[in-house]
C-alpha cells in the first residue's frame, strides 16, 4: 500500500481525480494501520492470559496457597469480561462497522483498559505468589526446626533413662 501511496503522490499533482484517490486510499492505510496495532495489543493480551490458564488449573489443588488462590479468581472474572466484550462486538453488518469499532476512540480505550487491568492483576497474582511462598518458607522452618526439638528432647530422654 505505501508503494501506492509513494507513485500515487506525485500523479495525484496532475490530476485532482489521482489526488482523491491518493487522499482515499492514505485514509485507507491509516484506518487499516490503527485496526492493525489494535489487533496485535487483544492478540497479546488474550496470549498472555491463555498462557495462565494451566499454572491456575496446577495452583487449583495446593492447599497452602489461600492467598494465591484469592488472586486467581479476579484474573478468571476479567478473562470472561474481556472475551465478552470482543464477542459482543464482532457481529457487525459491513466492514465498515467493523472498522469503525476497532478504530473509534471507546473501543480503543476499553481494549487499553482490559491491558491495564490485567497487568495489574498480574502485579496482584505475582504478590500473592510471594506471600504463599514466604508463608509456606516459614512453615518448613518452623516444622523443621520443631522437629530438631523433638529429636533432641528424644536424645536427652535416652541419655537421662541410661544414667538410672
Amino acid at each position: 500500500m505505501n508503494v501506492l501511496i509513494d507513485i500515487g503522490e506525485p500523479l495525484s499533482q496532475l490530476h485532482p481525480t489521482a489526488a482523491l484517490v491518493v487522499g482515499l486510499i492514505k485514509s485507507v492505510v491509516a484506518i487499516f494501520e490503527k485496526q492493525k496495532l489494535c489487533y496485535e495489543k487483544l492478540s497479546d493480551l488474550f496470549e498472555r492470559m491463555a498462557s495462565l490458564l494451566p499454572c491456575f488449573e496446577q495452583m487449583k489443588g495446593l492447599k497452602n496457597f489461600g492467598n494465591v488462590q484469592q488472586a486467581i479468581g479476579p484474573i478468571l472474572g476479567h478473562m470472561e469480561a474481556a472475551l465478552k466484550l470482543v464477542l459482543n462486538h464482532s457481529t457487525f453488518n459491513s466492514l465498515k462497522q467493523f472498522l469503525d469499532f476497532i478504530v473509534s476512540s471507546p473501543q480503543a480505550e476499553q481494549f487499553s483498559a482490559l491491558s491495564d487491568k490485567f497487568e495489574k492483576l498480574l502485579v496482584d497474582y505475582n504478590t500473592a505468589v510471594q506471600l504463599d511462598m514466604a508463608i509456606a518458607q516459614d512453615q518448613l522452618l518452623e516444622n523443621a526446626a520443631q522437629s530438631q526439638v523433638e529429636e533432641a528432647l528424644k536424645k536427652l530422654n535416652y541419655v537421662e533413662k541410661s544414667l538410672l
